[in-house]
């Protein structure tokens, strides 16, 4: 993986006494005094503030280990309105459409820790599901249905277009089209 850790973790004192920006959170970690010596077992704690991850690290594979909220945590929770192709990977397997008693269709919001989505309807959905299926196929993909959908999608900036922009030239980073 090739994305600058610069990218997504900010470490400054003028961050640690502002409030945090939309999306951003704090981890606490512990460092190892000696190298043999287990993290968890450290006495010193440090701070960090993630950002959230941009499009083009979705696509490079990366996913956010975000925390738990709870009494002893108190991170803010961050809700996110994004189409289906901003939507994280790792949640597309619990995206499903809701329909009430009388039909009607609503916008599903699918929980992830302290981010919470709401996916909105968009004319470019059907496409999307049909690129990421075609891309799950992997190496056996058929370029010319990708180029297609790609096409289909007008080069929109979402992570799945970006990896199967990748896909394309030849240049993904672990050898898999999809994952």
């Amino acid at each position: 993986m090739s994305t600058n850790i610069q990218n997504t973790v900010e470490n400054t004192e003028e961050h640690k006494t502002k409030n945090l920006p939309f999306g951003h959170y704090k981890v606490s970690y512990s460092k190892a005094t000696n190298s043999s010596e287990p993290l968890y077992n450290s006495k010193r704690g440090d701070e960090v503030v993630c950002k959230p991850l941009t499009q083009e690290d979705y696509a490079n594979s990366w996913q956010s280990v975000l925390p738990q909220p709870n009494k002893y945590n108190k991170q803010p929770i961050h809700h996110w309105s994004v189409t289906l192709g901003q939507l994280p990977p790792h949640l597309w397997s619990k995206y499903h459409n809701i329909i009430n008693k009388y039909g009607k269709q609503f916008n599903p919001v699918i929980y992830d820790n302290i981010y919470y989505y709401t996916v909105s309807k968009t004319e470019h959905d059907n496409t999307l599901l049909a690129l990421r299926k075609e891309l799950q196929r992997g190496y056996n993909a058929n370029r010319d249905t990708v180029y297609k959908y790609v096409k289909e999608l007008d080069y929109i900036n979402n992570w799945l277009v970006i990896r199967a922009l990748k896909f394309l030239k030849g240049h993904l980073d672990n050898n898999v089209a999809y994952n």
